[in-house]
């Protein structure tokens, strides 16, 4: 999502949000390869997410699933100013890690709410879904780099973009 979209897919969360409350978070499928052993501790990364939303109307509860896939690579010095290219099929990849996450979120809507529409629950999942699943990712990801051999890689926090201007 750009920013822009992202803006607005919080302002059409924003029902949602005030009516979810996440209550569990299940890791779904994981699959792990180590490409080859790094021959250095200065790992690089690519994460992508893509979070979908799962409801029947009248449910008093969503689930918001997300799928990562993440791509590791050796990074030839520590932090550098332009991050390296980083793309699957790469040679400098050293691993790839595909993972699902669930989450499920009750859902307390008031007497006289509107039923939840799709859209408002896609964009709940792109935002407050993301945010709420990012947490267990990291860990997921600092767990599983550390089995694979590798230095534990700790992922950023999950970021928006944010425009001062239009909020």
């Amino acid at each position: 999502m750009t920013g822009h979209d992202l803006q607005e897919a919080r302002r059409d969360a924003a029902r949602i949000a005030a009516r979810a409350e996440i209550r569990d978070v299940r890791l779904l499928e994981s699959n792990a390869k180590l490409n080859r052993m790094p021959a250095g501790d200065h790992m690089a990364y690519k994460l992508e997410k893509d979070p979908q939303v799962e409801y029947s109307e009248g449910d008093g509860f969503f689930v918001v699933t997300s799928y990562y896939s993440l791509l590791i690579a050796e990074a030839e010095n520590e932090p550098a100013h332009e991050p390296p290219r980083i793309e699957d099929g790469g040679e400098n990849i050293v691993a790839k890690v595909e993972f699902k996450l669930a989450g499920l979120f009750e859902l307390r809507m008031r007497d006289g709410d509107d039923t939840p529409q799709e859209g408002e629950l896609t964009a709940y999942a792109w935002s407050m879904g993301n945010f709420a699943l990012h947490p267990y990712a990291r860990e997921y990801v600092s767990n599983i780099t550390g089995r694979l051999g590798l230095p534990p890689l700790t992922i950023n926090v999950l970021q928006l973009d944010y425009d001062p201007d239009k909020g």
